[in-house]
């Protein structure tokens, strides 16, 4: 505006200056006519300027307007619009903030604030400097939180130093509400049905010598808890063996009974036996996202795990994760055929759904670890797993052994130090240890360490 301006006054004295030089050549030819064009070129003169003051008056409030406007309009978009601003300093510390994040969040400004006290979630190191997202919860609002980091050097080029960076800079943070997105968010989480089995451990010793009617006296109170249990939580539940059940439960209702304990355990144990031995259950429960025949798969697994385990318990897989509740009593087996049968049944699921396989044994390897070490490199052989298996570097006692394995190519190959393991071994490596349930004895503490799924056979 006053680069135009300039330029106009600029091209005005130009033409007073030629007005001029022809009015005096006028002067000399004729003064007469000089006096009249120049009382005729001064009106006019006047006539434009008044003109022109006028149009630029009106252009400087019609601008100031606008430029008053925009200025109320982003006050207000500042501190009305429905997304809470908060401007935050390297320590954490809110700097400032609008009115609809007073409104949502209690703001004392008598005392330094500092937002990891308003959002116990909320780490200003983890986000400082960078832009992104997040969702954090605030009482019962939920908030996704798009953060920037304003650099001060943007408009303020004096700034050089590191201290004098990290005193003016400064993160904005935009708070939108999605209390209504994430709860109906959870809600659809809790509603996911998830899929399990139970087996009643001990049936045939609970009834074994038992009459018609106290067999079907004590399977019935037995399987009154059980369907009264899933009821509860309104689920679905069928019986389709004398002591087997599948059910489906919804999630929200799985983390319900995680909440309490699975009660139904207890409720079991404490059923009057005519034999006086105690009933017991073991459940099954996948907690994975897939089709319906690998849910019910995983859920077979999972109880298998529960079995094998010593039964009266409750084995969830979601995931690469197990989770197990109960085992409060000393476990009832049927038979040890049945017992290698479910370990090795829960082995082969495992190994299946890993891509990477490592063995070990415990320090000073004697001939069970070097035993059982052999037999499950034998199931992962079958399965065509990558494995590797490694020997602590005290191998005196099986040195005879490991040089008679040593003369098969694929053990040569396969047998592996700690050091190397350390190296081959991630977080999604299956990791079995036999003959120890010790981590401090293992062949490859720090390869056990690295690994997050992890199988113990021990007697």
């Amino acid at each position: 505006m006053k680069s135009f301006q300039r330029k106009w006054e600029g091209l005005e004295v130009t033409i007073i200056t030629v007005i001029v030089l022809l009015l005096l050549l006028l002067a000399y030819l004729n003064w007469a006519i000089a006096v009249l064009a120049l009382i005729i070129v001064v009106a006019a003169y006047l006539v434009n300027y008044n003109t022109l003051h006028n149009r630029r008056r009106l252009a400087r409030e019609q601008f100031g307007a606008m430029m008053k406007n925009v200025t109320q309009a982003s006050n207000f978009a500042l501190q009305n619009l429905p997304m809470g601003i908060v401007l935050v300093n390297k320590q954490g510390t809110l700097v400032w903030n609008n009115s609809v994040f007073a409104d949502w969040v209690t703001v004392d400004w008598n005392k330094l604030q500092k937002m990891s006290a308003l959002l116990p979630g909320f780490r200003i190191d983890k986000i400082w400097g960078k832009s992104g997202y997040m969702t954090e919860k605030y009482d019962e609002r939920y908030f996704q939180i798009i953060y920037k980091f304003i650099d001060p050097r943007d408009t303020r080029p004096d700034i050089h130093s590191e201290d004098e960076l990290a005193e003016h800079a400064v993160m904005a943070l935009y708070f939108k509400d999605i209390t209504a997105l994430e709860k109906a968010r959870i809600k659809a989480e809790e509603d996911q049905p998830v899929w399990g089995m139970i087996q009643i451990d001990n049936l045939e010793e609970l009834t074994k010598g038992l009459s018609d009617r106290e067999y079907t006296s004590v399977w019935a109170d037995i399987n009154n808890i059980i369907m009264d249990e899933i009821d509860r939580y309104e689920g679905f539940i069928r019986n389709f063996q004398d002591d087997m059940y599948t059910f489906a439960i919804s999630r929200g209702a799985l983390h319900e009974m995680e909440e309490n304990g699975f009660k139904v355990l207890e409720r079991i144990r404490k059923l009057p036996s005519p034999r006086q031995v105690p009933a017991t259950i073991s459940v099954g429960i996948s907690e994975n996202v897939g089709s319906v025949k690998e849910v019910s798969s995983r859920a077979r697994a999972a109880l298998d795990i529960a079995l094998g385990r010593g039964g009266d318990q409750v084995c969830i897989m979601d995931g690469e994760s197990t989770r197990f509740f109960g085992g409060n009593t000393a476990g009832v087996e049927k038979n040890t055929r049945v017992r290698a049968r479910v370990v090795s049944q829960a082995l082969h699921e495992l190994m299946l759904d890993s891509d990477k396989i490592l063995v070990m044994g415990h320090k000073r390897e004697d001939y069970d670890a070097l035993g059982g070490i052999i037999g499950v490199v034998a199931i992962a052989r079958t399965l065509g797993k990558e494995l590797r298996i490694v020997l602590s570097k005290e191998t005196s006692a099986i040195d005879k052994m490991v040089t008679v394995l040593k003369e098969d190519e694929f053990w040569t190959e396969h047998i592996i130090t700690p050091d190397a393991a350390k190296a081959w071994v991630d977080a999604n490596t299956l990791t079995i240890v036999c003959d120890t349930h010790r981590q401090e004895m293992v062949a490859a503490q720090e390869a056990l360490e690295i690994s997050e799924r992890r199988i113990v056979i021990d007697h």
